[in-house]
């Protein structure tokens, strides 16, 4: 059975702050690694990223994998359709309260 790799959290961005604040002070990334308990390729990353963007925020829109091929729409006719072959009066008339079995 394959093994599913899961993403922690990512790092905040205060600590991101002071371990680039660190190193801009002229400590050491191996220092910084000691001290801030993060590894010495993380903080390769965050002065990147901060070359890069100039910031040191998380990217909070990273999805993993391809999109869903199923929109939400799609999913709901799926489920309309099942439901009107299973129950035909239901819903009547466009409404969304069963119509019970005595009408």
């Amino acid at each position: 059975m394959a093994s599913r790799v899961f993403m922690g959290k990512p790092y905040s961005s205060d600590l991101r702050r002071r371990v680039l604040n660190a190193i801009d002070g002229g400590m050491s990334k191996m220092a910084a690694h000691q001290t801030f308990c993060v590894s010495r390729s993380t903080i390769d990353d965050w002065i990147e990223l901060r070359a890069r963007t100039g910031s040191v925020a998380a990217n909070t829109a990273y999805r993993r994998g391809k999109a869903p091929s199923v929109t939400d729409e799609m999913f709901g006719a799926f489920c309309a359709s099942i439901m009107a072959a299973l129950w035909p009066r239901w819903p009547l008339h466009g409404t969304s309260k069963p119509v019970s079995d005595a009408a």
